[in-house]
C-alpha cells in the first residue's frame, strides 16, 4: 500500500500548495490512509472497499462545491488552460479574452487558485507531460513540443524542477 500512498501524495501536493480550502480535506484524507493501513492489517477486503467509496463520494462532494464558488473568469482561465495548453497562453492574452486588466486578472487568478496563472500552466504541462512519458514512445523534444514549450531545454530543467528527476529517468523508472 505504500506505493499507493506515495501516488497519492504526489497527486494531492499540486491541491495542497494551490488552495487553502481544500487542505481541511487533504488533512481528512491523510487521517483515511492512516486508517486504511490499519484496516488493510485486519479486514484487507469489504470494510476498506466501503471506507474508500465513502471518502470518495465526500472528497467529489467538496470539490464540486468549491468549485463552484470559484470566480467564473478564473474558472473559464483554468478550462482554457485545460484544453489549449500546448498553445501559447499569456496573462495578457487571456485578460484580452476577458476584455480585463492583466495585473488585475493574474491577482484574481492567484488569490482564487493560490498559484499564479503561469505556474498553473506550467502544473498542467508537466501533467501532460508525464501522461506522454509513460502512454507513448514520443521523444522528449515531442513532448515539450506537444505540450507547449518551443525549447526541450527549458522543458528539461522546469520538468525537473517540478518532478525531481528528468524526463528520461521518469520515463525508465516509472515503465
Amino acid at each position: 500500500l505504500a506505493p499507493a500512498r506515495d501516488v497519492v501524495e504526489h497527486f494531492l501536493r499540486p491541491i495542497h500548495e494551490a488552495d487553502a480550502a481544500l487542505r481541511e480535506i487533504i488533512m481528512n484524507f491523510r487521517q483515511v490512509l492512516r486508517q486504511i493501513d490499519t484496516l488493510v492489517e485486519t479486514d484487507p477486503t469489504a470494510e476498506l472497499t466501503a471506507e474508500l467509496e465513502r471518502y470518495s463520494l465526500s472528497f467529489a462532494e467538496r470539490l464540486r462545491q468549491r468549485r463552484s464558488t470559484i470566480n467564473p473568469s478564473v474558472r473559464r482561465m483554468v478550462e482554457i488552460v485545460e484544453k489549449q495548453y500546448s498553445r501559447e497562453l499569456t496573462i495578457r492574452g487571456m485578460a484580452e479574452q476577458f476584455n480585463a486588466n492583466p495585473v488585475y486578472l493574474g491577482r484574481l487568478f492567484k488569490e482564487e487558485t493560490g498559484q499564479s496563472f503561469t505556474a498553473f500552466l506550467n502544473q498542467v504541462r508537466i501533467r501532460e507531460a508525464k501522461r506522454q512519458l509513460l502512454e507513448t514512445d514520443k521523444t522528449v523534444a515531442a513532448i515539450a513540443s506537444s505540450v507547449g514549450y518551443l525549447s526541450q531545454g527549458y522543458f528539461t530543467n522546469l520538468f525537473k524542477k517540478s518532478v525531481g528527476c528528468f524526463p528520461r529517468e521518469y520515463r525508465l523508472r516509472r515503465r
